[in-house]
């Protein structure tokens, strides 16, 4: 038997329990929640086939690169259907 073995179990189960209260400590104090501001605006960035931007007061039109996109403004993706 080697002298001071169990000093050295008993010192890493102490850090090892350490540690673990300490990582509990910190995730319960953590919001349960996080919340990011609301999208306020986006910019079409690449347009891929069919790409279409529906104003809510104006009739659909192809998207082009830096259209902006604002709140009431949907945008289409997908291949075009023929009419």
């Amino acid at each position: 038997m080697i002298p001071g073995y169990k000093g050295t179990m008993h010192i890493q189960s102490q850090c090892i329990l350490t540690i673990a209260a300490l990582a509990f400590a910190l995730a319960s104090g953590l919001p349960n929640q996080v919340s990011a501001d609301e999208l306020k605006e986006a910019k079409v960035t690449q347009v891929i086939q069919d790409v279409r931007v529906l104003p809510s007061n104006a009739s659909p039109r192809a998207a082009a690169v830096n259209d902006d996109v604002r709140h009431g403004t949907a945008v289409q993706t997908g291949v075009a259907v023929p009419e």
